[in-house]
């Protein structure tokens, strides 16, 4: 009885609802890097695949509430802080994406997950959340079952890149906690599209001043484009804003290691990668690990 008690809680409650938010949305993030693997082999640089992707975000976005109120803006309190997340949207995407120029893409998926751990102490220091044994079971387990997921060595590892990669857990633990502060006042819609727009506008005046943008690519790339852009962008990041709306920041970003799960997955499905069997053991643990962190107290 007990067990259905607790099924039927996870089912029916607000919990279910942003456990669902953040695995869809860490879904649409996973399967983004095979977008742009298939950009990349069309032609299209990765300044320039950022470019479109917040540009025609921000206008699909835009449009839709235009749209939908009257077409008429929602007001919006708060914007010096939509705009730092912005900023820190910004930093986090170059970042990533530089570092897999110096360290494998497993090795920045390892790095970059680990922001968790930063995010669970930077909520306990500034929100005074506190943290649980079930929360640090959970997040333990979810990082012993990555490792093991990845599969990779720090031994000939490119300091520049271990720095981008860092730096990239980091801003984007800053990013989750500041995110749980302004959903208290704007709705998860009107934030991402507003976070999208500034990071828009910081994206396109880094890549034009590094003239790093260039349109000479292969016609087919608008095909893995807008997947990323409407996918791994626009419905991403509406729904893991929700989905912290709903949680807290510091569950979301412990559900949120799925991530890197779906990029395997789809990688295997797709590119025919094989699977190791402490790969598959490491994807159980994940998976634990969610569990632990998702079910009602």
């Amino acid at each position: 009885m007990f067990l259905l008690e607790q099924l039927e809680l996870v089912l029916m409650g607000k919990t279910s609802r942003g456990t669902f938010c953040i695995v869809s949305s860490a879904f649409g993030f996973g399967i983004g890097l095979i977008f742009a693997l298939y950009a990349y082999q069309r032609g299209v640089s990765v300044f320039t695949l950022l470019f479109l992707r917040f540009s025609l975000s921000s206008i699909l976005l835009f449009g839709y509430l235009f749209l939908q109120c009257g077409k008429k803006l929602p007001e919006v309190t708060g914007w010096y802080l939509l705009l730092v997340l912005g900023i820190l949207h910004t930093l986090q995407s170059i970042c990533y994406y530089s570092s897999v120029k110096y360290i494998p893409a497993s090795l920045t998926a390892l790095i970059l997950y680990s922001y968790p751990a930063f995010v669970c102490l930077l909520s306990f220091l500034i929100d005074r959340v506190s943290i649980s044994k079930r929360l640090v079971l959970s997040l333990a387990t979810s990082f012993v079952g990555l490792a093991l997921i990845l599969d990779t060595s720090f031994k000939t590892a490119n300091v520049i890149g271990l720095m981008f990669a860092s730096g990239a857990a980091i801003v984007y633990s800053c990013y989750i906690v500041i995110s749980n502060r302004v959903l208290r006042k704007v709705s998860p819609l009107v934030s991402g599209a507003y976070i999208i727009l500034f990071t828009a506008g910081f994206i396109s005046f880094t890549g034009i001043l590094s003239r790093n943008i260039s349109f000479q690519f292969s016609p087919s790339a608008w095909i893995p484009i807008l997947g990323f852009v409407i996918f791994s962008t626009i419905l991403a990041n509406v729904l893991f804003l929700n989905g912290i709306k709903l949680l807290g920041s510091t569950k979301a970003s412990i559900l949120s290691v799925t991530e890197p799960l779906f990029t395997i997955i789809s990688a295997t499905l797709l590119f025919h990668d094989p699977w190791a069997y402490h790969q598959v053991f490491g994807g159980i643990l994940v998976l634990l690990g969610v569990l632990l962190s998702s079910l009602p107290r």
